[in-house]
């Protein structure tokens, strides 16, 4: 009988192992995909943080609320694009 249970207890041990070891694999692989993703993420909001405007330059350039709105949706509207691609790409990673 003690030679039954050593044999199941080996077994059981062996495919414990194995999947503790699957298992850190996949955190690994998780934790590397959203650190990947973060980046990207801080990227792109860099990128619009350094090429809008600020309003507070209006008055330097006496821009009327027309112009002024007009010369915001220019300077944003390439970066919402590029912004809407990168969550566009998202969907379609994290769809499974």
């Amino acid at each position: 009988m003690n030679t039954v249970y050593e044999q199941f207890s080996k077994i059981t041990n062996q495919k414990i192992e194995k999947l503790k070891k699957a298992n850190q694999n996949q955190l690994k692989e998780f934790w590397g995909s959203l650190i990947t993703i973060f980046g990207i993420f801080v990227t792109v909001f860099s990128l619009i943080n350094i090429n809008v405007r600020p309003i507070y330059y209006s008055n330097e350039l006496h821009l009327t609320g027309k112009e002024l709105l007009a010369q915001s949706a220019c300077n944003v509207a390439p970066l919402a694009v590029v912004l809407g691609v990168f969550l566009v790409a998202l969907f379609f990673i994290f769809r499974k």
